[in-house]
Parts: structure tokens; C-alpha cells; sequence
């Protein structure tokens, strides 16, 4: 925590009790920046994940969507289905 809150080790120190406070404050905001920031890298990486699955389905073949202007309800329910007839075919194999 010392080495994230980029405090140091003790090289230079507050003295006061204002600088103490100060340093309290400096540090609890400065741990709340770092966890942000590492959850919106986090976040990114996870949405360019799914983005490159979904990419790698459409390129083999394994997904095929053209753009309808539909409700939201039709298209989530047509790829559910494809999803499940996917899930089980792979289980029969498994199976089998």
C-alpha cells in the first residue's frame, strides 16, 4: 500500500498535524484514483476480449448476422437460440 499510494518509505515525512491530515487525505484519494484507473483498463480489455470473440465467430462462419432493424427482444432471442443449439450439439458430442 505504502509503494502504490506513492507515499515512499519514510524518506520525508509531514511533521504537523496539518500535513499528517493532508497526507491522510492525499493518500486515501490517490489509492481511489489507482483503483479507477485499473478498472477502466480492466474494462477495456475485457470489452476488445469479447469484441475479438465475437470478430473470430462471424469470420468462421460460426455467426451469421445481418443488420434488420428489429426489436431488441427478437434479435437477443434469435441469438440465444443459436447459442443453445450450439451448447447442446457440443454436449451430444460429448456425450457420444
Amino acid at each position: 500500500m505504502t509503494v502504490l499510494s506513492t507515499v515512499g518509505f519514510g524518506d520525508i515525512t509531514p511533521t504537523t498535524i496539518r500535513g499528517k491530515i493532508l497526507f491522510i487525505f492525499l493518500i486515501v484519494f490517490g489509492l481511489a484514483l489507482f483503483g479507477y484507473f485499473i478498472s477502466q483498463v480492466s474494462s477495456l480489455w475485457s470489452k476488445e476480449k469479447a469484441a475479438k470473440i465475437s470478430i473470430d465467430m462471424i469470420s468462421e462462419g460460426k455467426l451469421d448476422i445481418i443488420e434488420y432493424r428489429v426489436g431488441k427482444r427478437l434479435l437477443r432471442g434469435i441469438l440465444y437460440q443459436f447459442i443453445g443449439e450450439t451448447v447442446l450439439r457440443s454436449q451430444r458430442r460429448v456425450t457420444t
